[in-house]
């Protein structure tokens, strides 16, 4: 499988990841990797986080409200990743791309 594209994770109320997904952008582009933006979900308490991207928070699932939100971020790029219905990668805001990413072995499960 080819990856398609990445989805960049960019916190809008965050300037400095404003400026490093843009970092990111461009590394993408010097490796002709399309991407596209994905605002991630921000300063909510975990239950709000989760009910942001359709889901529910388990209650045996103890964690910050920073993991939280980066968890529902994820979850919102996967929903994604289904509507575009090829394979992609995520890339977190501060991500450098370097190299080949579009032929990386995908094992089939």
């Amino acid at each position: 499988m080819k990856i398609d594209r990445a989805i960049i994770i960019r916190r809008l109320q965050v300037p400095i990841s404003i400026e490093y997904a843009d970092m990111c952008a461009r590394s993408c582009d010097d490796q002709n990797l399309e991407y596209e933006y994905m605002p991630a979900i921000e300063f909510l308490q975990p239950r709000e986080a989760f009910k942001a991207v359709g889901a529910k928070k388990q209650k045996t699932y103890v964690n910050r409200m920073g993991n939280c939100c980066a968890h529902a971020s994820h979850i919102k790029c996967w929903k994604r990743i289904i509507e575009i219905g090829k394979p992609c990668i995520i890339l977190e805001h501060d991500a450098i791309v370097k190299g080949n990413v579009k032929d990386i072995h995908i094992p089939n499960m």
